[in-house]
């Protein structure tokens, strides 16, 4: 009367088999509840350089980074940076003192220092370019003034028939 059957089924351990699951399975455990916000976390620390571009581009550490840009920007993404707000300004007088040739004829086009450095330019211009700038302004009164004199024309004429190759002479004797 107290004793029982010796044939009881066995009842399942459950603890044991929770214990016993296969990594598989524990994979999708991990990213539920608490566990998905840690493996979060640490996600945002071992991000590939990739997608941390993309994080950087948000919230207050996109305004870190804009500064820390500037500092080690290449020559090509300075250029764009350069033209924005207050360093423009700074920028502006800085590359004056430093750029190239190809670049500065570009910066002497604009504002006070147009005129400045289009009478620097006067100065120093080459050959070349110097007929372009003869042609404008006053220099163009003065060199077509001296070009196209009357008097010079009517002197070198009159040159020119006392030097006549023998040729062009036989053709004046018959005159």
């Amino acid at each position: 009367m107290g004793w029982e059957p010796v044939n009881k089924p066995a009842v399942p351990n459950s603890s044991a088999a929770q214990k016993l699951q296969q990594k598989g399975s524990s994979s999708k455990v991990q990213q539920q509840g608490a566990a998905q916000k840690y493996n979060s976390r640490e996600q945002l620390k071992s991000t590939t350089a990739g997608s941390s571009s993309k994080v950087q581009q948000q919230g207050a550490a996109q305004k870190y980074n804009s500064r820390e840009q500037l500092k080690s920007t290449t020559a090509g993404s300075s250029s764009k940076v350069q033209q924005q707000g207050a360093a423009q300004k700074y920028n502006s007088r800085e590359q004056l003192k430093s750029t190239t040739a190809g670049s500065s004829s570009k910066v002497q086009q604009q504002g006070a220092a147009q005129k400045y450095n289009s009478r620097e330019q006067l100065k120093s211009t080459t050959a070349g370019s110097s007929s372009k700038v003869q042609q404008q302004g006053a220099a163009q009164k003065y060199n077509s003034s001296d070009l196209i004199k009357g008097a010079a024309q009517k002197y070198n004429s009159r040159e020119q028939l006392k030097s006549t190759t023998a040729g062009s002479s036989s053709k004046v004797q018959q005159l």
